[in-house]
């Protein structure tokens, strides 16, 4: 029967063959090791740099300015949008309510100008009136529509008669 150590010296024969790997995986492991040592040192030189510098210093406090007036750029300009909404509101109600006084300073006018237009009328049916009584008393005048009295609805083509 064979045994494991029956294969030992061949083993050992093969597995020299890989110590020049070894070898170099030691050499490359000790470079590594240096190079960690000089990063290490190097990052400990940086930051204790940083909290000494005046650039550093300068550096940080200029970017937290920076930042503050970002932060208020986004706030003034939520305000301007919420302003501009406003006044966009304003505007119109401001509109609607210039219309309405325009509206309401036109109703006098408008009012006078009717009674007016009224008053003229009765003067000149008050003339009809007293011209057709002398001529006839009886008969209505021909050139005034007579008015239906049954419907008793106004109609603007009948002229406005006041009767006292």
């Amino acid at each position: 029967m064979l045994s494991l150590a029956d294969f030992e010296a061949c083993i050992v024969k093969h597995l020299g063959c890989y110590d020049i790997y070894t070898s170099v995986a030691v050499k490359l492991e000790d470079e590594q090791r240096i190079l960690l040592d000089e990063i290490v040192e190097s990052s400990k030189a940086f930051h204790s740099a940083r909290h000494t510098s005046t650039g550093v210093r300068q550096r940080e406090t200029a970017i937290r300015d920076l930042d503050a007036a970002y932060r208020s750029f986004l706030e003034i300009r939520g305000n301007l949008a919420e302003g501009i909404e406003f006044y966009k509101g304003l505007s119109q109600l401001t509109q609607q309510l210039l219309r309405e006084c325009g509206n309401a300073c036109g109703r006098p006018d408008a009012a006078d100008q009717l009674a007016q237009k009224m008053q003229d009328i009765t003067v000149q049916e008050t003339r009809d009136a007293a011209t057709a009584a002398t001529t006839d008393a009886s008969q209505p005048a021909a050139h005034l529509p007579q008015r239906d009295r049954s419907t008793a609805k106004w109609d603007p083509s009948m002229p406005l008669r006041f009767e006292e």
